[in-house]
């Protein structure tokens, strides 16, 4: 809990810096506002800082439970392993860096998951709310 209001927090203190700096010449990804602003600029250099300091905070909070869902499914009878702990985080840091560096903008990140995310609100969620909710009631 404490670690999620401390991402809350950079990440607010990061948009405020980012809203203090480039007012309405806001680009669609942050870091190129960050190279087309100046350099020498103390807010811009705050920003940069923050953004550092968070993705540093958030990554551990992203691969705990991925590395968890990944060992249940994949290695569901097997006794803790410090070698396939450490080998599941390397593969999904690797593989998020590897797609965060190679991908043009953000914008197809948030397709891909809203796209997913909407298909699971509209037909997975309600069929679980009706099991649960409506055969309680009815029994």
């Amino acid at each position: 809990m404490i670690a999620m209001i401390s991402c809350m927090c950079l990440y607010f203190t990061a948009a405020l810096a980012g809203y203090a700096s480039f007012r309405g010449s806001v680009l669609p990804d942050s870091l190129e506002s960050l190279e087309a602003a100046e350099s020498k600029n103390r807010a811009v250099l705050v920003l940069r800082i923050l953004v550092c300091v968070s993705i540093a905070v958030t990554v551990p909070l992203i691969n705990f439970p991925f590395r968890r869902a990944a060992t249940l499914l994949l290695f569901p009878d097997q006794e803790f392993s410090w070698v396939r702990h450490v080998g599941i985080a390397m593969v999904t840091l690797t593989v998020v860096t590897t797609v965060a560096i190679f991908l043009p903008g953000i914008r197809t990140v948030f397709g891909l998951v809203g796209a997913t995310t909407s298909v699971t609100l509209v037909f997975v969620l309600p069929s679980l709310f009706f099991e649960f909710v409506y055969v309680d009631v009815v029994e």
